[in-house]
């Protein structure tokens, strides 16, 4: 539902959804993963041009005690030299992209909701290949 109000903005090409067959039961709460997910697509939005689908996944890892929720961008992404400093307050990326307004807060909320989750939360990044976001969660 959440990625389907994503794609009524921006268009159904602009996602490239991968669920898996079955669907994951996890306790969450629903607001708060929510706002991970609006916080990543929103990132991935801002730095991939429109003609380069954003892929996002949904996936039982094989140990089957997490889930695997994955926003990657293909866009000018940026050279990541510590991926933990991207999660403090205030930081954003060095790139060639407009922040268009943003305070460097998304991914620092971001990271506070996952941990309250036990989960985890890892940032790659370089320079033309884009961004991938990977969120663990477990499944309880």
């Amino acid at each position: 539902e959440l990625i389907a109000g994503w794609c009524i903005r921006h268009g159904d090409e602009r996602f490239d959804l991968e669920l898996p067959a079955e669907p994951l039961h996890v306790h969450v709460d629903a607001a708060g993963i929510e706002q991970v997910i609006n916080n990543l697509l929103d990132n991935a939005i801002k730095h991939s041009p429109e003609e380069r689908p954003i892929q996002v996944k949904l996936q039982l890892l094989e140990d089957s005690r997490q889930a695997r929720i994955v926003v990657q961008d293909r866009g000018s992404g940026f050279l990541v030299t510590d991926s933990e400093h991207l999660f403090e307050r205030f930081t954003q990326g060095q790139n060639t992209t407009p922040r268009h307004g943003s305070l460097g807060l998304g991914l620092y909320i971001s990271k506070r909701i996952i941990e309250e989750h036990r989960g985890e939360i890892a940032l790659t990044s370089s320079p033309e290949q884009g961004t991938t976001v990977v969120v663990d969660l477990p499944i309880l």
